[in-house]
């Protein structure tokens, strides 16, 4: 009964090839060598070093509790890493949408408060106070109005909404440009 290739465990017997003679040894710690099997003090040495690191990597491999089940501390430690930093990321993530998101809505107010301030200057009509031209403070920013020079019955208006940046960027401010004309029939 010979077994072919290198050292490893079958039927509950190390066996291997050491210097063209096959060798066998028994897995319960037993040192003898059955008689049948001609076998040098070399190959004997070897295999019993063989049989102890295999011995020893199946301990590391177990644990000392004997079982193969279960996650190393290494295996914890790097899901853990993995875990701490997808988690970071999506937080981060979160935290920029919702600031986008204020920045965005805050923007948004101060556009619709120029808008509708341009639309009652529009309402006005071309002669009213509010027309003049300069520069005009009301209570949620400013608009300015000039004769435009290329029309002469053509006044241009900025009307300027600044708005509080969540980012803190300095003089963030919503323009918005418009012209009024003077109508034909219009006093």
């Amino acid at each position: 009964m010979a077994y072919s290739g290198t050292a490893g465990e079958r039927g509950g017997c190390w066996y291997g090839l050491c210097s063209g003679v096959y060798w066998v040894l028994p897995v319960s710690g037993q040192r003898e060598v059955p008689a049948e099997f001609r076998v040098s003090e070399d190959c004997v040495r070897n295999v019993q070093w063989a049989q102890m690191n295999a011995s020893a990597s199946n301990f590391r491999a177990r644990g000392r509790s004997g079982s193969t089940s279960g996650f190393t501390l290494t295996e914890v430690l790097i899901a853990t890493f993995v875990l701490v930093l997808a988690l970071s990321s999506l937080i981060t993530a979160f935290v920029m949408g919702m600031r986008n998101h204020r920045a965005a809505k805050r923007r948004m107010a101060a556009l619709h408060a120029a808008s509708d301030r341009l639309e009652e200057l529009k309402a006005c009509g071309y002669y009213a106070p509010a027309l003049t031209p300069g520069t005009h403070t009301v209570s949620n920013g400013h608009y300015s109005v000039t004769a435009n020079p290329s029309h002469p019955a053509t006044k241009d208006v900025q009307v300027t909404i600044p708005y509080d940046d969540p980012f803190g960027r300095p003089n963030s401010a919503v323009r918005l440009d418009g012209s009024l004309a003077k109508a034909l029939h219009s006093q």
